[in-house]
């Protein structure tokens, strides 16, 4: 998945990179992988969790609430389980407006600023 924003040099893909709650940097939430671009300041726009094989609940829900009230713009999850992904996107509200939901083999089409489809064929599936 970070290979998909490599060769970009308006966009930076990095693996464990903390995102910060607005009202207390003490809080933070470490991602599988963050997109962000290093000439606007470096804040996430993007972020990538992938549910753990033992992860016994319906995916991230709980994250993606935090996620939301941190004023990251997009979250997609990626379930190897199910082999699924859900593209969490804000519209400006307190939390994410918007779910889009696929299987792997289809592309994700992030929105704005982004305005490419990032390939899931070949994902990992356990």
């Amino acid at each position: 998945m970070a290979g998909a924003f490599g060769g970009d040099p308006e966009w930076e893909a990095v693996e464990g990179c903390p995102v910060e709650m607005p009202l207390d940097a003490d809080d933070v939430a470490v991602p599988d992988l963050v997109v962000r671009n290093p000439a606007a300041g470096g804040r996430p726009v993007l972020a990538v969790e992938v549910v753990p094989r033992a992860e016994k609940g319906s995916g991230l829900a709980g994250k993606a609430e935090w996620y939301a009230v941190a004023h990251l713009p997009l979250l997609l999850v990626l379930d190897p389980r199910e082999g699924a992904w859900s593209l969490w996107s804000r519209s400006g509200g307190a939390g994410f407006a918007r779910v889009r939901r696929g299987a792997y083999g289809e592309e994700v089409d992030l929105p704005a600023p982004f305005g490419r489809a990032l390939p899931t064929a070949g994902l990992p599936v356990h």
